[in-house]
């Protein structure tokens, strides 16, 4: 299937997936469930999205996520306030900038992961000099890792800059 980076609930079920991150499931069909704004949603989404895979980057344990997502999902169910979602336990930027110099070369699921998303999201912005703005999950590190070790200090700015979007 191919994805792209303007499909926010894609995108987050395929973080997911690759994180596997099944325990979110539930505060997920609720969100989906309640919210008819589709804009509130995808806000909703792209907050998961970030606290997911800002943890799994910086390796911080998941094995709180399914009482995590448990009390969240029964709060939002009884107050139907997506301000319940301010209760995730973001990393700190600094954490983050950490963990993305120093991925491991045995951590190449993580790398590819992010680098995809950058390569989407860079079609994305540029999608009115680009042919394809969709790519499958199929693609190599070697596919989308810049050539130059030059381009990944801008890289790593881009991707900071639109976590610093989420991340307080």
């Amino acid at each position: 299937m191919a994805l792209s980076f303007d499909n926010t609930e894609n995108r987050l079920f395929h973080i997911l997936k690759i994180t596997d991150t099944n325990t979110a499931m539930p505060l997920l069909l609720a969100l989906k469930y309640t919210l008819k704004d589709k804009k509130k949603l995808n806000s909703c989404f792209k907050v998961l999205e970030i606290f997911i895979i800002t943890r799994y980057v910086c390796n911080m344990n998941n094995k709180d996520y399914n009482k995590n997502f448990a009390t969240i999902s029964v709060e939002f169910c009884k107050s139907k306030d997506t301000k319940v979602l301010k209760s995730l336990s973001f990393p700190k930027q600094e954490q983050i900038e950490e963990s993305l110099k120093y991925i491991p070369s045995n951590k190449n699921k993580k790398a590819n992961l992010i680098l995809f998303w950058i390569e989407l999201y860079r079609r994305y912005s540029n999608k009115n000099n680009q042919d394809i703005i969709e790519l499958s999950y199929n693609y190599t590190l070697e596919h989308l890792c810049p050539q130059s070790w030059k381009q990944w200090s801008m890289l790593l700015k881009m991707m900071m800059k639109q976590m610093s979007l989420f991340i307080k």
